[in-house]
């Protein structure tokens, strides 16, 4: 496989049901693409698409620059690993694995000393029926196997930390809709959108309903319950650039972004989780569920179960979403985004 480029892709069941809408995606060659998003996005049936299992209904699929939406699959030159198991039943595991290469008429040496290697590497299991420590290290072989192979990777997977791991870019796929497409990196920090926020990072991020935008004498804040923020000075820039007004927002903190013994915000221990080098607070901030990951050196807060703590963050770590649309406030450009697509500012820290 080379540069794969997919063009206004769409699928449709029975004529009424859509299942991908419109993704637009130019993978390059020796890229590894990961689709991820929760179960029924779409993101398997774009990949079966690309593979050939499925009928594109509108759009085009090109493969090293050519016309693939009626090519065999047979003929596309991919290898793809399914979910289930996808065996043949009367096959040794031996045989399963060679029955490509010996409908190429692959030398017999040659299959068996493939084989092998696969078979040492991949422990003949699928990743997705692996314990913790297992799946973990085969994550670790599939970045070797991408090295050594040298091809271009198209992953699907509804687990977000095998998604950060793995992709050079992540496509993060909604109801059949691309929400989002970038480095693990910009997904973490320029989420586009509240859904992108809540389901990139984990533990997952803490969202303050019932949050404010201010501007007040030329400069922007967010009021969190009855704390109030400057803004720093790029989400300053950015909101003046779109004239942003006043405006009710969902406030976004990350768990680890938070500051214990500082500000105006207090919570309620619920569960402390002690995991040796940092405990995960799980507390009641006036009606809002916040979970903080708080690093144990020099720890010296009482945080257990009942009680009060103060706690604050770095206000350009804040994410402000509007409550209307859910986007970003600061990060989301909605003059240049697709419907499929959105489109991150180029802001600096």
């Amino acid at each position: 496989m080379a540069e794969v480029i997919i063009k206004n892709m769409k699928k449709v069941y029975g004529g009424k049901t859509t299942a991908v809408h419109d993704v637009n995606l130019h993978i390059k060659d020796k890229e590894f693409i990961v689709l991820v998003g929760p179960s029924g996005c779409g993101k398997s049936t774009t990949l079966r698409m690309v593979a050939g299992l499925e009928d594109i209904t509108e759009g085009e699929l090109y493969i090293d620059g050519k016309l693939c939406n009626d090519i065999a699959p047979k003929d596309r030159d991919i290898a793809m690993v399914f979910q289930n198991y996808a065996l043949y039943p009367h096959m040794s595991v031996y045989d399963n694995m060679a029955f490509a290469m010996k409908m190429k008429k692959v030398p017999q040496d040659q299959i068996d000393k493939k084989v092998r290697e696969v078979a040492k590497v991949l422990d003949i299991t699928p990743l997705s029926n692996l314990d913790a420590k297992l799946r973990n290290q085969m994550r670790a072989e599939i970045i070797k196997l991408r090295q050594s192979i040298n091809t271009t990777f198209m992953y699907v997977t509804h687990d977000q930390t095998e998604a950060m791991t793995l992709g050079d870019r992540i496509v993060i796929m909604k109801d059949g809709y691309v929400n989002q497409i970038g480095a693990p990196q910009d997904l973490y920090n320029k989420p586009v959108n509240l859904f992108v926020a809540g389901f990139i990072g984990m533990p997952v991020m803490n969202f303050f309903d019932g949050s404010k935008l201010l501007l007040e004498n030329g400069k922007y804040y967010a009021q969190i319950h009855n704390a109030k923020f400057e803004l720093s000075d790029f989400q300053q820039k950015a909101l003046k650039a779109n004239n942003q007004q006043p405006c009710d927002i969902i406030a976004g903190i990350r768990p680890c972004h938070i500051l214990l013994d500082e500000g105006e915000l207090t919570a309620k221990v619920e569960v402390s989780e002690m995991l040796g080098n940092e405990v995960n607070l799980h507390t009641d901030c006036e009606g809002d569920h916040v979970v903080m990951v708080i690093p144990t050196m020099n720890l010296e807060t009482d945080v257990s179960m009942g009680k009060t703590i103060r706690f604050s963050t770095q206000p350009r770590l804040i994410q402000l979403f509007d409550k209307q649309t859910q986007n970003n406030l600061i990060w989301y450009d909605e003059a240049s985004a697709r419907a499929d697509a959105p489109v991150c500012k180029a802001y600096n820290f």
